[in-house]
């Protein structure tokens, strides 16, 4: 739906125009009551002004009483909901092309899905407060963008967990922990560019003990906000088009105290903080990219070259065979993008590390064939991250 905001002594009104399933919806709820309307349309002939009004609708007491009795655990999903979304540069859903609905991909998304939340919805997941986790937020759908090559991510509305949060639910009334790969995209172009597992030379080499997101040029600003950069000029595909970006870029905290940091595009009203302030800000965004190409040589063909579609294509490939191998053990996983939150033992942290490696040997051929996989433990509660290495030949 689009959507905008009338003025005046009307107060706010949203005026919107409704794709067909919408109004399906909303017509069903007419029928059953939650909507009623306020006041009828008057058409332009009949109008004082000759501008006309277009019908008001409002909601009923009825649906605020079903909001005020409605708990979280109440919500479920609508298991006739599509697994793979395809979205088009405006964010509106597009049908699926039909010789990739016929495609063995295709099968095995909704295959391993529904599995997956068969084992979820069987598992009794609790927040940290003892609170069912809703079965509505373990409903993971993969999600495209512009065609089927591009994207292919799992998304699920725990994803907007705060990571606290996240490692403080219990999976059948164990604690869990979370198996992170440390800069997944930075190890992929390395190994498909140069293969190799580390910069050679630069800030991400493995003797000087920093990352692909460290910009000493910039130390004021945090980290976070660093990886949020860098993954942005991956995701371009000019310099031009990634100092807009960068440009348009605005951080914030919210109400919990999480960094929010978001770039924004064409009228949409910016919240926050710009990142880049000035009299020349596109200036000084081209220089951060001057920055980092000067600190990580070997990963500066990579920037502005749109690689940041095929990346995320291939670790969305790589967490659906990671999930698939937990399926066929019948044991309950959380994927966080390229984070897995698993039950806190031993075998299932042990199973975790050898998924790992298996998808890196399945998933990305001769790429992952090399080196090691550099990733870290993270536990609730005040243990102490655990930074591992995963040799991917013995």
């Amino acid at each position: 739906m689009k959507a905008y905001f009338e003025q005046g002594s009307q107060g706010k009104r949203k005026q919107v125009w409704m794709t067909r399933r919408v109004l399906a919806l909303f017509n069903q709820a007419m029928n059953l009551g939650w909507i009623e309307l306020y006041k009828k349309a008057i058409p332009p002939q009949l109008s004082k002004t000759g501008q006309g009004f277009n019908s008001v609708y409002r909601t009923t007491e009825t649906f605020y009483q079903l909001l005020s009795n409605l708990k979280h655990e109440d919500i479920l999903p609508d298991l006739e909901s599509p697994r793979i979304e395809l979205k088009n540069a405006d964010d509106v859903l597009q049908d699926i092309p039909k010789d990739y609905q016929s495609s063995e991909d295709f099968q095995a998304t909704y295959d391993v899905l529904e599995k997956h939340y068969q084992i979820l919805q069987a598992s009794n997941l609790r927040l940290p407060d003892g609170k069912p986790v809703p079965l509505s937020h373990l409903f993971f759908v993969r999600k495209f963008k512009h065609s089927m090559t591009q994207g292919g991510r799992l998304y699920a509305l725990i994803q907007n967990y705060p990571k606290e949060e996240r490692l403080g639910i219990t999976i059948d009334n164990l604690p869990v922990c979370s198996l992170d790969i440390s800069q997944l995209h930075p190890q992929l172009i390395l190994r498909f560019m140069h293969k190799r597992d580390g910069e050679e030379r630069g800030l991400f080499a493995q003797a000087r003990g920093e990352d692909a997101y460290t910009m000493p040029d910039y130390p004021d600003i945090p980290r976070a906000i660093h990886k949020k950069l860098v993954n942005t000029l991956f995701n371009a595909k000019t310099e031009d088009a990634a100092a807009r970006s960068l440009m348009n870029t605005y951080y914030q905290h919210d109400e919990d105290g999480e960094l929010q940091i978001k770039s924004y595009k064409g009228k949409a009203k910016r919240e926050g903080e710009k990142v880049f302030e000035g009299d020349k800000p596109k200036q000084q965004c081209h220089e951060y990219i001057e920055s980092f190409r000067q600190h990580h040589p070997q990963l500066k063909d990579a920037i502005c070259s749109d690689i940041g579609t095929r990346l995320q294509s291939i670790d969305g490939r790589m967490m659906l065979a990671v999930i698939e191998l937990f399926n066929h053990m019948e044991l309950p996983v959380i994927p966080v993008h390229d984070e897995l939150i698993v039950p806190r033992t031993k075998p299932t942290m042990f199973a975790a590390e050898l998924a790992y490696k298996d998808v890196f040997n399945s998933c990305l051929g001769e790429a992952g064939s090399f080196g090691s996989i550099f990733a870290k433990w993270s536990f609730g509660g005040d243990k102490e991250e655990q930074e591992i290495e995963i040799k991917l030949v013995d």
